[in-house]
């Protein structure tokens, strides 16, 4: 709702935007759990739900990072942050070695403020993702994430349409990703 008064305030609107539904449990709807999460350096945007392993490899060390008041993408954050503060800046290592410490299906968005221009996204195995990129001629013009295709497929169209009605010739391509993987992205290298 506010991003017109943003985008006014702001030249450069290269960033990440993300809509989601409020966590499930208790109601959760204050600031205190709206996204980005901020932890210490990291910060995070989260889709779907996590839960902390009792039988995860390195559950002593981080099992006083889990606070049970707060929601799983705080808890998976601060825990994260453990072992990038070890050895910093962010790493796919990092968010390979806490997520053998978390289940449950995910798709994440992580900054490290220390690299403020490189965008980290993750997803599991288990949970379904579309990568849309957007493309004016051959220049990367954009990426949008989403876990439905239709959805995607919609945005995408409407973007289409409002481009051409500023003779912009903008061309999406929709691709289902897999497994569990991490990429990373450099914030600006999109029209």
């Amino acid at each position: 709702e506010n991003l017109p008064e943003w985008k006014q305030r702001h030249k450069n609107i290269n960033g990440i935007y993300h809509v989601r539904n409020c966590s499930q449990g208790n109601d959760k709807k204050g600031k205190e759990f709206a996204h980005p999460f901020n932890h210490n350096n990291l910060i995070q945007i989260h889709n779907g739900t996590m839960n902390f392993l009792i039988f995860g490899p390195e559950h002593e060390q981080l099992k006083d990072r889990v606070n049970h008041k707060d929601i799983d993408s705080q808890n998976f954050l601060k825990t994260l942050d453990y072992f990038v503060e070890q050895n910093p800046p962010l790493k796919p290592e990092h968010i390979n070695k806490v997520i053998k410490n978390w289940n449950g299906t995910f798709a994440l968005i992580l900054i490290d403020k220390r690299t403020p221009g490189k965008v980290t996204i993750v997803k599991d195995d288990e949970k379904k993702l579309h990568l849309c990129s957007l493309k004016i001629g051959k220049t990367p013009a954009g990426i949008i994430v989403n876990t439905s295709h239709f959805e995607l497929q919609y945005v995408a169209n409407i973007l289409i349409n409002y481009a051409a009605a500023l003779n912009i010739k903008l061309t999406s391509k929709i691709e289902e990703l897999e497994d569990s993987q991490i990429w990373q992205y450099t914030i600006g290298t999109y029209e």
